[in-house]
């Protein structure tokens, strides 16, 4: 592996180009309900925001990445072969996901993402505030992940892995640009497996040469050679059938997802549904949450509470009727399209009220044909609604912080943006289809928007405490346990990232502190050692009964026909109890007093002393209490290099 670089950064910083890029083009591309002006103001928004949240969030990794490296300098061999190992071991993990996710971007495994409706932004200061959050978030989970693979690395190491990452990252987001492109069922298929086949290869060759180099620190001689060689084979064949094993799965749940919608008898096509993406939007905009989104011509010249109203333009003449030949996310394309064309004839003075009358369109999600089911049997029909009357006027026509009304329009909200010169209305919400049973909830969110602008308070706490309720109740047992066990391995990762990070920073300080006072203390303690008083005891008569005693040197000891104990005066463990059990217990004592120790991280001293004082140690009190003062000063002054030690299997040799 070459010293400066490192795979759990590179492929970290490559996971991290995709999904930031999906988040931008989610928010993008639904901005394609926004009309004219509000629509490029939209795409301002969200371009500006993106751009803060990735460089703010970038320059916080980077001044971790300083502030880790400077502090871990000169970190033993030994630890830095396993922050080697672990480096391999983390980056097969991520590129099995990437693995796992790039035929869902592309558009060939079931993903739940593509029922969800749309988020709905009730101004610019909403749009602002979700555009840095999604990606801050992002930021965050791989913020902790590559905490411990700074330590002891120097600038160029850093430098390269990252910069090595981003550059594969946008090539796979390339690529599953093009996959998405592709008209046709079989080549996405073909695109989106031999990506997948790609990375699970790639993965199984990293998780061996974990593997084998974890060996190397941990293991005890036992595989060596050849041997060292076949587990490394050993390992990346049962690497390779468990993502075998999770891709099948993921396969046969697409197929009998597609057949509870009814997208196909177990077939594929039909559900996927190419994204024709804008030159404009580029990679960013590839995928659109998967929503699937179609559009179905309604009654025309009619006009119906809560419909969605858009001027005819020649290209929404274009917009296909649903059922017919072409992909949704083409229509999705020409809506948008029609926007922007739209906005450019209303900014060109061009007079949209003499245009014929418009067409009225329902944007509902992939299950439409449920929903239409749903709502046609209760009469009522598909409805689209816009959230939140949002009036907004200012000299140049664009969409500012909001203010919310009520049109009173049946309950149903829409957000508009008037100019000075009174000419036109624009909606300038997104619109989402939904069923009867799902508008009550949309109008008690509407309520809860309808007074006051959002504050950036009140923002952050309905994302921390809001946990979007509606959908979590949708979601099935099992999805519902795979969040949890998802966010339960992701805080345990981030917790132990972060304390393995803590130990080697506090390690090295104390290291420092060591090296600096330890020769002054091993001066003042050894220079001398044989020139003071011993202890000593009666050699003839070495029995429980025995004297034990201080002489004032080594020679007036043995003169009086003493032998010498050990250097220095007699001690509370200088006791012919405590003398006999550290003999008896000379190979196992170190290991039992460390056993002791270890309960001081949580007992506190009492557990120490309760612990010297039990089997199969059994300190008297005076020597329970002296090795306790000694192991209470070990931890307050070299608890971290005691945990790393434990960490390389150093302990014997401290």
């Amino acid at each position: 592996m070459p010293v400066n670089f490192s795979w759990a950064m590179f492929s970290l910083f490559a996971w991290l180009v995709p999904h930031v890029s999906i988040e931008v083009g989610q928010y993008r591309r639904s901005l394609s309900f926004w009309l004219g002006v509000n629509f490029r103001e939209g795409k301002r928004v969200v371009s500006k925001h993106a751009l803060i949240a990735i460089v703010s969030a970038l320059l916080v990794i980077i001044g971790t990445a300083i502030g880790v490296a400077l502090t871990t300098k000169e970190l033993d061999p030994n630890m830095i072969n396993i922050i080697e190992g672990m480096s391999l071991f983390l980056a097969a993990v991520v590129t099995l996901i990437l693995s796992l996710k790039s035929p869902k971007w592309i558009g060939v495994y079931y993903s739940r993402k593509r029922a969800a409706p749309q988020p709905l932004f009730q101004c610019t200061k909403v749009l602002a505030f979700n555009v840095r959050w999604s990606i801050w978030r992002l930021f965050c989970r791989v913020y902790f992940s590559l905490l411990p693979f700074y330590c002891s690395a120097n600038a160029a190491k850093i430098t390269v892995s990252m910069i090595a990452g981003l550059a594969f990252g946008f090539l796979m987001d390339y690529i599953i640009y093009l996959g998405r492109r592709k008209r046709e069922t079989s080549p996405s298929i073909m695109w989106a497996m031999g990506m997948a086949f790609f990375l699970v290869i790639w993965s199984c060759a990293l998780f061996q040469k974990g593997t084998r180099f974890i060996d190397t620190v941990w293991g005890r001689n036992e595989w060596k050679g050849s041997k060292n060689v076949l587990l490394g084979v050993i390992s990346a064949i049962l690497w390779f059938f468990m993502s075998l094993f999770v891709h099948c799965y993921l396969w046969l749940r697409t197929k009998r997802m597609v057949e509870e919608v009814g997208l196909g008898n177990g077939v594929l096509k039909g559900y996927l549904a190419p994204a024709h993406t804008r030159k404009g939007e580029r990679l960013a905009t590839s995928l659109f949450k998967e929503m699937l989104v179609s559009y179905r011509k309604r009654r025309s010249q009619e006009s119906t509470p809560g419909k969605m109203m858009l001027k005819q333009t020649p290209a929404l003449a274009t917009v296909k009727e649903h059922g017919e030949e072409g992909s949704d996310g083409e229509k999705a394309d020409d809506l948008e399209d029609a926007n922007e064309d739209f906005g450019d004839a209303r900014e060109d003075g061009f007079d949209t009220e003499q245009k014929e009358q418009p067409e009225l369109f329902d944007v509902i999600t992939d299950d439409d044909d449920e929903l239409a089911k749903t709502a046609d049997s209760a009469g009522l029909g598909i409805v689209a609604v816009s959230l939140n009357v949002i009036r907004s006027t200012n000299d140049s026509g664009r969409a500012k912080a909001c203010n919310s009304t009520n049109n009173g329009t049946d309950g149903v909200n829409a957000c508009i943006s008037t100019n000075d010169d009174g000419g036109g209305v624009h909606l300038s919400n997104k619109t989402f289809a939904s069923t009867p049973s799902k508008l009550s909830s949309i109008h008690e969110e509407a309520e809860e928007d309808n007074s006051e602008p959002p504050t950036a308070c009140s923002l952050i706490g309905k994302k921390c405490c809001g946990c979007k309720q509606n959908e979590w109740k949708e979601r099935s047992l099992t999805e519902k346990t795979i969040v949890i066990i998802e966010w339960i391995l992701w805080v345990g990762i981030a917790a132990g990232f972060t304390f393995f990070t803590i130990i080697n920073i506090g390690a090295q300080a104390q290291v420092a502190s060591v090296n600096r006072w330890y020769p002054i203390a091993e001066a003042a303690i050894y220079t001398d050692m044989d020139l003071g008083a011993v202890c000593a005891i009666n050699e003839a008569a070495f029995r429980p009964n025995s004297i034990i005693t201080t002489f004032s040197s080594k020679e007036d000891a043995n003169a009086a026909g003493f032998k010498v104990l050990h250097c220095g005066a007699c001690g509370a463990c200088s006791t012919w109890h405590n003398l006999r059990l550290e003999w008896w217990t000379r190979n196992y004592l170190a290991a039992e007093s460390a056993r002791c120790a270890k309960k001081s991280l949580l007992g506190g001293r009492n557990a120490v002393y309760e612990c010297l004082m039990k089997e199969p140690i059994q300190f008297d009190a005076a020597c329970s209490e002296c090795w306790t003062d000694d192991i209470i000063c070990t931890k307050n002054n070299c608890a971290f290099i005691y945990l790393q030690s434990q960490l390389i299997n150093k302990v014997g040799k401290l």
